[in-house]
């Protein structure tokens, strides 16, 4: 087929071809403009991104200078979760600081492990509960409620 057959490229074209072109047209127009919003709003949610992540490590670096005043010129040596982990403790002292930055910082393994412990450790139920229960209830279905000496043993095993 040559061009000068084509229907789209003849002198004289189709009313409803041409109608069909302009509408796609617009379509085409309509859709540049919306993607040229996405981008625009891709750009600006970038750049909100990228100042919240420069604030973010601003105000990391602000915690880890009162830190570093709170447990003095030994803790400087310390990585951040070094220094978190000092204070979450109730009570650090200066011996302790030292002794931490003496231990040299956590690797990625120890920091997973230490994180992973703390967790499984609030997330633990009192020691011997889970065992008194299980008696509770064994002892509920022959008699009337009463404790046993396994659950005031391990009422006298949990921490005041």
């Amino acid at each position: 087929m040559t061009a000068a057959f084509h229907p789209l490229h003849s002198a004289d074209p189709d009313p409803v071809v041409a109608a069909i072109i302009a509408q796609l047209k617009e379509k085409v127009a309509a859709q540049e403009r919306v993607i040229g919003e996405k981008d625009a709003e891709l750009m600006r949610s970038r750049h909100a991104l990228q100042t919240s992540e420069l604030h973010i490590e601003k105000l990391k670096e602000a915690l880890r200078l009162e830190r570093i005043k709170k447990y003095g010129k030994q803790s400087e040596t310390l990585s951040d979760l070094q220094l978190e982990l000092l204070d979450r403790e109730p009570a650090v002292s200066s011996d302790e600081v030292e002794a931490e930055s003496q231990r040299g910082p956590l690797n990625e393994e120890q920091q997973s492990t230490s994180s992973t412990a703390e967790q499984r450790r609030s997330a633990s139920p009192i020691r011997g509960a889970t065992n008194c229960l299980r008696i509770w209830s064994a002892s509920k279905r022959s008699s009337p409620a009463r404790p046993t000496s396994a659950c005031a043993a391990s009422a006298a095993q949990r921490p005041a």
